[in-house]
């Protein structure tokens, strides 16, 4: 989803052995000016999504259920 919304992936580096450092230890950044065009919600149901404590991340079953989803759904029908 963080792909999706920014157009690049969460954990960053000049080198693969520093993106996996990054992801071992879930340093990710949501800055630049692409997040000012995500909504709060988005960025707090990205943020719930890459929590490093898996017990404390969100299930999918959660994150369908966000309202980040229940917006764009309900936004998309007035695309139709």
């Amino acid at each position: 989803m963080f792909i999706l919304l920014s157009g690049r992936p969460p954990f960053d580096g000049q080198t693969d052995d520093e993106i996996l450092e990054n992801v071992s230890k879930g340093v990710y950044k949501i800055t630049g000016p692409v997040w000012k065009n995500i909504s709060k919600e988005g960025i707090e149901l990205v943020k719930r999504m890459l929590k490093f404590d898996a017990e404390s991340r969100i299930t999918a079953q959660e994150a369908l259920n966000h309202p980040w989803f229940k917006i764009q759904l309900s936004s998309d029908k007035g695309d139709a």
